[in-house]
């Protein structure tokens, strides 16, 4: 596969053989687009954190663990999975509410405020 720059598709790599030219395709668990934006894999990250938070209701509705245990959970299995790569994204304004408004959202969960 091949991701050209975005509207700008030349025909030279349109016509090497065997070969796809794309807007956007995963790599070792990142999406690539032709643009460069990191707001589509910012997007997914959020939205597999938010998943994954959620598939431990079980865990935050129970009383017996602590809030200390639950806080090192959380940073543990659910940070990680919305910052990987971070280091390489771009982030703008929105991008950076989006990712504040997890952290809060992921709290609340765990706190089970609604």
């Amino acid at each position: 596969m091949i991701v050209d720059r975005p509207n700008n598709n030349n025909p030279d790599t349109a016509r090497i053989a065997g070969y796809e030219v794309v807007s956007r395709f995963e790599y070792l668990g990142l999406v690539i687009t032709n643009t460069g934006d990191c707001e589509p894999e910012i997007r997914r990250r959020i939205a597999m954190a938010r998943s994954s938070t959620t598939k431990l209701t079980r865990i935050w509705k129970d009383t017996s663990i602590t809030i200390k245990t639950k806080l090192r959970l959380l940073r543990i299995l659910i940070f990680p999975i919305a910052t990987y790569a971070a280091e390489t994204w771009t982030v703008k304004m929105a991008d950076r509410r989006r990712i504040d408004a997890l952290e809060m959202w992921c709290y609340r969960r765990m706190l089970r405020i609604p």
